[in-house]
This record gives structure tokens, C-alpha cells and sequence, in this order.
């Protein structure tokens, strides 16, 4: 460890090498917990994301009883929601996991501070754009309104339930980079590590059943 920190201690980490590098990335993120730049490019690709989102619920909004000013004003709010979303989502959403993660630092006796962790979470918010991306375009591609991904269990099912919707390719993807962080760069222990990963796709699985069981209840 002490050579690999020799030779990147002055090196930022890259939101690219987060696919081809990711345990290179959070050793420099050890030394040299940058993140300006990599909140940059994530807010601005989640912004991109996000916009074009608005596009493929473009026959969802077609589909509402509504006159012509009525379905364009509809329209107009759902692109600048979007869009405030994707500014604001990356660095509020780092900023949440963050604190949970310093917390559970404090327990495991961890080190790790609370800007090593923000950059490692807005480095990982790099994969969750790109899903966000892409799975977007392939909607666009085959003009598809929907909010399940392509890349969930729901997307391979053809299934609507929000409860296979996240349990999904690049959640796994960040989780998983998210376990190898934390013992990379906050020297948490393999079993800390992989307990916090399970927890947290859990807790997603969790939201979407609460949040399933409760639209079923309202309707």
C-alpha cells in the first residue's frame, strides 16, 4: 500500500478510471480526496439524463385528458422538474450517503473522513449515470415510455413491478464498487464492507416494495 501511495499520493482521481480502475481510483481518493470536477461532470450528465428522460413519457402526458395549453404547460413543468433533479440529485445524494457512512465509520472505528467519503460517492453517482444514460436512449430508441430500466430483473421479465425494477445492473455495479471502497479507502474489514453493501440494496429493495404496497393501497 505504501508504494501504491508513493506513486499517487499527488494524482486525483478519475470518474473515467471508475470503470477500467476503480481500486487505483479509491487509493488516490485516499490521499487525495478531490471531487470538484467529478461533481461537475456527474451533475452534468444527470442533467442530460434526466432530460432526455422527459422525452420518453412524452405518450404518458399525451394519454391525460388535458387541452392542448393545458398538455404543453404539463410538458414544460416535467423538463424544468427534470432538470432541477439532475442538478441537484448527484451532490444531495452524496451528501446523504456520506453521512450514513461516516456514521457507520464511527462504529467500525474507521478513520475515514467526510470528504474521503463524498468523493468516493460522487465518483460512484458516474456509474448511476451512465445507467441513467443509457437506459434512457434504449427507451428513445424504441419510443417506450416507461420508469423501469432496461437493465433490471423487471426490464428482462417485461415486468412492471418496481420491486424487480431495483434490483438492477448498475445499482449492483455500484454497490459492489462501493464495498471494495470502503476497504480500499476507509479500511473498513471485508466483512463490514459486504454487510454495508447488502444493507444497502436492501434498503432499495425495501423502498420499492414500501413504495408498491402504498400506490397499491391509495388506488
Amino acid at each position: 500500500m505504501e508504494t501504491i501511495k508513493q506513486v499517487n499520493e499527488n494524482a486525483k482521481p478519475t470518474i473515467f478510471g471508475m470503470i477500467g480502475s476503480p481500486s487505483e481510483q479509491f487509493v488516490k481518493m485516499r490521499y487525495n480526496p478531490a471531487f470538484a470536477m467529478a461533481l461537475t461532470v456527474v451533475t452534468g450528465l444527470f442533467i442530460i439524463g434526466m432530460w432526455l428522460t422527459t422525452f420518453t413519457m412524452d405518450s404518458i402526458y399525451e394519454g391525460l385528458d388535458l387541452s392542448g395549453e393545458e398538455l404543453d404547460m404539463v410538458m414544460l413543468i416535467g423538463k424544468v422538474t427534470a432538470v432541477i433533479t439532475g442538478i441537484f440529485s448527484p451532490g444531495l445524494g452524496a451528501l446523504f450517503s456520506s453521512v450514513i457512512l461516516l456514521l457507520i465509520a464511527k462504529i467500525v472505528r474507521s478513520g475515514v473522513t467526510f470528504k474521503q467519503l463524498f468523493s468516493m460517492n460522487i465518483h460512484l453517482m458516474f456509474i448511476s449515470a451512465i445507467g441513467l444514460i443509457l437506459n434512457t436512449a434504449v427507451g428513445m430508441a424504441i419510443d417506450q415510455s416507461s420508469t423501469i430500466y432496461f437493465t433490471s430483473l423487471a426490464g428482462v421479465l417485461n415486468s412492471d413491478s418496481a420491486v424487480l425494477g431495483s434490483i438492477e445492473l448498475f445499482s449492483i455495479w455500484s454497490a459492489v464498487l462501493l464495498g471494495f471502497g470502503l476497504q480500499k479507502m476507509a479500511d473498513f474489514s471485508k466483512t463490514a464492507s459486504w454487510v454495508v453493501v447488502i444493507l444497502t440494496l436492501l434498503v432499495t429493495i425495501g423502498l420499492a416494495f414500501i413504495g408498491t404496497l402504498f400506490t397499491g393501497l391509495a388506488s
